[in-house]
């Protein structure tokens, strides 16, 4: 079977601690086979080049990619395969998917939800998201902003429930829908990390509406670890079967 390795791919950031916190973050991960942490850009020496070396070192030969991105609607999804598949001759890749709609992320919003909710029953949510400006990326994102609606509306009674994102931008298009409707909108961004998106651009975006926004990210709650947690071992249980 040869010898096996867990390859978490991250984004990178230049943000002071970002890449700490995340370090720490997956300390708590188990794994029974060895675990690395790379990034596609911005972490010197932590790149993906030098994952690759680590792995050469560890004389693994099958590695579970698993990215850690919100959404599969990324074209930084496309961009890691592309760079991964120059070493397919040396390694066997099997890839793991995104957050998306996961459960976890469902129970994620619901709790930020119920956290700005004022219990008035005369609210609405809107979700943003990154999005893309290719189209087959952004068909992704609308899929999973579609289910991720579907399952909120499953378990809340909030009148509207939509969705946005800045590629391409219908923020303030959505925000303009809402605002008649005399509802306070609940803002709960769907980032990785808090960043210009969650602390700048939505702020300016969502200024003068009737909003409630806290900023929170995904990152550092501790549903991410168990999120990761599932991923490396349904890879566990497929090798073995």
């Amino acid at each position: 079977m040869g010898k096996k390795a867990v390859w978490i791919i991250g984004h990178g950031s230049s943000r002071n601690g970002w890449v700490e916190s995340v370090d720490h973050l997956i300390e708590s991960v188990h794994s029974s086979n060895p675990l690395i942490i790379s990034f596609l850009e911005k972490v010197e020496g932590r790149l993906i080049a030098d994952g690759i070396e680590q792995l050469r070192k560890m004389e693994v030969n099958q590695v579970f990619v698993l990215p850690l991105f919100v959404s599969s609607g990324s074209t930084h999804i496309a961009e890691i395969q592309e760079i991964v598949s120059q070493y397919r001759q040396e390694f066997h890749f099997e890839f793991g998917s995104c957050m998306d709609d996961h459960p976890l992320v469902v129970e994620h919003i619901l709790n930020q939800v119920a956290e700005l909710a004022g219990g008035t029953g005369n609210e609405s949510i809107l979700l943003i998201g990154h999005g893309s400006d290719e189209d087959s990326f952004q068909s992704k994102w609308q899929e999973i902003l579609q289910s991720l609606t579907k399952q909120i509306r499953e378990r809340t009674k909030f009148s509207q429930i939509v969705t946005a994102t800045f590629l391409p931008n219908k923020i303030i298009e959505r925000l303009q829908e809402l605002k008649p409707s005399g509802t306070h909108i609940l803002v709960i961004p769907l980032f990785l990390s808090k960043g210009v998106f969650t602390e700048r651009r939505i702020p300016e975006m969502i200024q003068g509406y009737p909003v409630k926004y806290n900023g929170k990210a995904y990152l550092p709650n501790h549903w991410i670890i168990e999120w990761i947690q599932e991923q490396i071992n349904q890879y566990k249980n497929h090798c073995e079967e």
